[in-house]
């Protein structure tokens, strides 16, 4: 599988020399971290964490999506990985939901306001009456489907689009809201996050927020994968 040079994510993923991880943590040697991986994704953590355990789950090989474009064995891969990280994120909240969203594109991103062209879809612990004041601040077009495969028919009305919707521990429903983000501003359903739990550091660019970052690696990632090169091992 082929890296693209230009890609801080897949540098990450190959574990390059310096990373944005290792940046943001000012550690040299943690330059990649993974909590889960499957064939065609991957689960890493989010530099500028918003929460303890805000990741992000990538494609293991550059793409300008996860969700949208997907075929039916890929769909339910995503959904399996997906489990995983409720598994892993929020098993110990019985209060907590696993709050995903995406700004994605089913064409090559050239100057979208996205901060990254590799596809990643967010991942955060996070109440639920914080998810829905967030997703009604943010508008879009509501919905409510019983899986990947109903999501992924909704986004092909879109280009580029935004999808955010939560989990729940049995991962039964999908729940959320679609929106054209064809003009929506870097980094924002960061901002409506921060701005709904009053976290004044959003902005990962510019704060990689290392402490938080450091506790959400605490929770059972392992560092300095060559994601590249690895592959899932048979259960």
């Amino acid at each position: 599988m082929q890296t693209n040079q230009k890609c801080a994510i897949c540098e990450e993923l190959s574990c390059a020399g310096e990373t944005r991880l290792s940046s943001a943590l000012g550690d040299s040697y943690v330059t990649n971290a993974t909590l889960a991986i499957s064939d065609n994704f991957a689960v890493i953590p989010s530099v500028g964490p918003l929460v303890a355990g805000h990741c992000l789950l990538v494609t293991r090989q550059h793409s300008s999506n996860v969700i949208a474009g997907l075929d039916q064995p890929k769909l339910d891969e995503l959904g399996g990985i997906c489990k995983e990280s409720v598994e892993k994120l929020i098993r110990e909240f019985s209060n907590m939901r696993l709050f995903c969203f995406e700004h994605g594109s089913r064409c090559e991103l050239q100057n979208s306001l996205c901060s990254t062209s590799h596809g990643h879809l967010h991942q955060l612990p996070f109440r639920k009456g914080d998810i829905d004041a967030v997703l009604d601040a943010a508008g879009g077009q509501k919905f409510s489907v019983p899986s990947l495969v109903d999501l992924n028919a909704l986004l092909q009305a879109v280009e580029e689009y935004i999808v955010a919707f939560s989990l729940t521990s049995d991962c039964a429903r999908l729940e959320g809201i679609v929106m054209d983000a064809s003009s929506a501003p870097s980094q924002y359903f960061r901002k409506l996050i921060a701005m709904q739990i009053g976290n004044s550091r959003w902005d990962w660019k510019t704060d990689g927020n290392a402490g938080l970052l450091r506790n959400t690696l605490a929770l059972g990632f392992e560092h300095n994968k060559n994601i590249f090169r690895e592959r899932q091992q048979p259960s």
